[in-house]
């Protein structure tokens, strides 16, 4: 962000997506809690949203749903995406 590059989020959960585009809050997992997530900045349910032109993925899931995000997103990356596992 701090270099002008655009990070959008991807989330399963409509409701999670929607606050923290609104308001950047995850009551959810984080009650009380304010996101320091500065502009450009964006939310989305969509893969093909969240992955489309992307030069770099963060993969940021929990290590049982690893294989499953990976089959998700495979088809949406070109093969000079740069994948990154923070599991």
């Amino acid at each position: 962000l701090r270099l002008g590059h655009g990070v959008t989020l991807w989330g399963n959960e409509s409701s999670v997506v929607d606050e923290l585009r609104s308001s950047k809050r995850n009551s959810k997992y984080f009650p009380g809690e304010e996101i320091p997530i500065p502009a450009p900045f964006n939310a989305t349910i969509s893969l093909s949203d969240a992955l489309s032109g992307c030069d770099a993925v963060v993969l940021a899931v929990p290590s049982f749903a690893i294989r499953s995000v990976c089959q998700s997103i495979r088809e949406h990356l070109s093969p000079t995406t740069i994948v990154i596992s923070a599991a």
